[in-house]
């Protein structure tokens, strides 16, 4: 099966971009908003300028969980500015979708560099690795039962945020590990 130039078990640093759909159990009763919602989140990645050329340079990998999407940028070939500003992208459609929205999407996400291992299992492609398992990790992150992470917020790992690009965003300790949180969607407090 073909992953797109990307080596099957081969472990690859990326830049990984996950969004995370916040309610998704709640759409689960109603497969036009489940379906509105998924198309949303393909079709604002889709519309980036970036996607379409790193696809076209076997630079990304895609990974659909149903109500997660994780995007993985090569770290030799897209640089952390570029992987930031594709979020700010993805969040700026899903944003303007919103506004003519009777139920906006909102959603949480994670900012990570780490490694990613392109996997194949029953003919289906997936991210496995550090990457993935830091993304999911953090984005589900809990304190006395309440998710750290809220709507509108992404969460990044100290080896992102080390790139630079992150200057602005704020301290929040996860556990034992120190992340950086920006609200992306401005629904929250800074």
């Amino acid at each position: 099966m073909d992953l797109e130039g990307w080596r099957q078990n081969n472990p690859t640093e990326v830049y990984l971009v996950a969004l995370d759909v916040v309610g998704f159990s709640q759409l689960l009763d109603s497969p036009v908003r489940l379906a509105g919602t998924r198309t949303l989140l393909l079709s604002s990645v889709q519309s980036t300028s970036l996607y379409p050329s790193a696809k076209l340079s076997k630079a990304v990998a895609v990974h659909f969980l149903g109500d997660e999407l994780r995007i993985a940028f090569r770290c030799s070939v897209i640089s952390a500015v570029r992987a930031l500003s594709f979020t700010r992208d993805v969040v700026r459609a899903i944003k303007a979708s919103n506004t003519t929205s009777k139920t906006p999407t909102r959603v949480t996400g994670a900012l990570i560099k780490e490694l990613a291992t392109p996997k194949i299992w029953n003919k289906c492609r997936y991210l496995d690795g550090c990457a993935p398992a830091t993304a999911q990790r953090l984005m589900d992150y809990k304190e006395d039962d309440v998710k750290l992470l809220q709507p509108g917020e992404f969460v990044t790992n100290r080896n992102f945020y080390e790139s630079g690009e992150c200057t602005h965003w704020r301290s929040r300790t996860f556990g034992k590990e120190q992340c950086w949180v920006v609200d992306m969607f401005g629904e929250t407090p800074q």
